[in-house]
């Protein structure tokens, strides 16, 4: 979805009236949460309060809540991927949907799924490359900075690291380049910017290997890479996770590690080439198979969550933070046969974070597991699919566009990518924001918002204006671009309110945006007095 966009008041300086500024307070933002009351100088991404609406589960939206789907039903996308062992999401021809991507390991092929946006989607299918020997890794970056996301990924069978250019068009054109054709059991990749120097870089496993390692992007085109090592006798890494765990200002890389059943990371510690000091989250992690970083209880700090497949668990550590990263596990399932998969996402819209997993054994399971309290001290099993053979990874997006997560899978067995809608939206809902300080008195111009309303939806928009944010005074209706007649001139405090309401479960309004235009207000000079003046 849209990048987040942190919105700005700007203060005009005075003029005289008749050539007075107007002045646009914009808010696109809300993943900072409630609780802001105000008055606040701008809308950042904090507002007042919520009730029935989801603000986090897609950054940068407003959508309804939603309950969980007793039985959620399976959407296959289209032809088969044999050997299906990843799956992942995002907006690669930047049309504004979501579109997915996956490895069939024993056919070779990385494949891309474009959504046409429909609701529900339709998608056309398209082998990026048949001849990635055993594809067994893939992520998304823009790797030339060209502003196009481009596709990264592992084969085990060639031992190659692999990217491919966007080319732009619709569906995208694709060109290929190896990054390194000497990586042994490239499990899995990830991209960011390591070593801060403007540019992607790339990270990875070498399962062979026992070797974390990442590959420094020389001169940000894509063409020229240095492979430098993370950390060796990893023994048996399959998956890598990039956050910046200890809020230094760099980012640092999560691992698990199968064989050595640990769960650790390493803390970039600058430096060039980046010195990396390594430090163990937990061990006893018998059949360590996945790693997710995301911040579990909400307290500002990356903490880390893990799936192992003989314990049949997901747990997820806390990270203390306070300068010192100490971390305290807590066990979200012991019930995931084969926990092969486990990622976080606010699955129900209530703000907080919950975990979708994927468990191989058996005849395969997708399941998620609602966070009750909040700070991840209570989880609910809910059950997606109990027959997806072999389920062998997951990932969380908003595949149909609605403004909720959905789950996506890929089942090895079935050689099947698919996505499941895991919950209904509520019939009403509503945001209210901060109390905005515009300065000084002002004279109200008008009002817009972006909101992408399906069938059997709506929204409306509420405002209040005063001279005293502790007496707001009354809602009243506004209407995009119609001005805000309605509020009182000379009034300083501003606050909106958003209603959202829907008659389908599957649909809910998705608000993107919402701006207020004023003039300021000047005071008229003062007269001079008639008559003499003392000295």
């Amino acid at each position: 979805m849209k990048g987040r966009l942190l919105s700005l008041v700007i203060i005009a300086g005075l003029a005289p009236a008749a050539a007075a500024t107007e002045v646009t307070a914009t808010q696109s933002d809300w993943s900072g949460g409630p609780g802001l009351e105000g008055p606040v100088i701008e809308w950042g991404a904090g507002f007042d309060s919520t009730d029935a609406a989801a603000w986090r589960a897609i950054p940068g939206q407003i959508a309804l809540a939603t309950s969980p789907v007793a039985n959620p039903t399976r959407a296959a996308l289209p032809g088969e991927a044999e050997g299906a062992i990843k799956v992942y999401a995002a907006d690669i021809d930047l049309d504004g949907d979501t579109d997915v991507l996956g490895n069939a390991y024993h056919g070779d092929q990385l494949i891309a799924f474009i959504n046409d946006g429909g609701s529900p989607p339709s998608w056309e299918r398209q082998v990026i490359d048949g001849g990635f020997d055993e594809a067994l890794a893939v992520s998304v970056a823009d790797l030339d900075g060209d502003g196009l996301p481009d596709i990264l990924g592992g084969s085990a069978a060639g031992a190659e690291v692999a990217w491919w250019r966007n080319l732009g068009g619709s569906p995208p054109g694709w060109s290929r380049f190896s990054i390194d054709d000497d990586v042994p059991g490239a499990h899995d990749l990830a991209a960011a910017d390591l070593d801060g120097d403007g540019d992607t870089d790339v990270i990875g496993v070498s399962f062979v290997n026992d070797e974390i390692l990442w590959w420094r992007n020389d001169g940000g085109a894509g063409t020229a890479w240095q492979k430098l090592v993370v950390a060796s006798g990893f023994d048996y890494p399959t998956k890598v996770a990039v956050a910046d765990v200890d809020l230094d200002g760099d980012l640092d890389v999560f691992g698990v590690a199968w064989h050595g059943r640990q769960v650790a990371w390493w803390r970039n510690d600058g430096g060039d080439p980046i010195e990396w000091t390594g430090e163990i989250i937990g061990e006893g992690f018998v059949g360590a198979h996945w790693v997710h970083a995301a911040d579990v209880d909400d307290d500002g700090w990356i903490d880390v969550i893990g799936a192992a497949m003989d314990l049949r668990q997901v747990a997820w550590w806390r990270n203390d933070g306070a300068g010192q990263t100490s971390w305290r596990k807590t066990v979200i399932t012991t019930s995931l046969s084969g926990a092969v998969s486990a990622v976080a996402g606010d699955l129900d819209g209530d703000g907080d974070l919950d975990v979708a997993g994927a468990g191989w054994d058996g005849s395969g399971r997708m399941a998620w597991f609602e966070n009750l309290d909040g700070r991840g001290a209570a989880w609910e099993f809910r059950n997606i699919d109990l027959g997806f053979d072999q389920s062998s990874s997951v990932h969380v997006a908003d595949v149909d566009g609605n403004g909720s997560q959905d789950v996506l899978g890929s089942s090895w067995d079935l050689g099947a990518l698919a996505w499941w809608r895991v919950g209904d939206f509520a019939e009403h809902g509503s945001l209210t924001s901060s109390i905005l300080d515009c300065g000084g008195p002002v004279d109200w111009v008008g009002c817009d918002w972006r909101v992408v309303m399906p069938g059997s939806t709506a929204m409306t928009v509420e405002a209040r204006a005063s001279r005293d944010p502790d007496r707001m005074g009354t809602w009243l209706p506004v209407v995009s671009g119609a001005g805000c007649s309605g509020l009182p001139r000379g009034t300083r405090y501003l606050q909106y309110r958003i209603l959202l309401e829907s008659t389908s479960e599957a649909a809910s309004p998705v608000v993107e945006e919402i701006s207020f235009t004023w003039e300021p207000m000047v005071s008229p000079a003062p007269r001079r007095p008639r008559g003499r003046v003392a000295p």
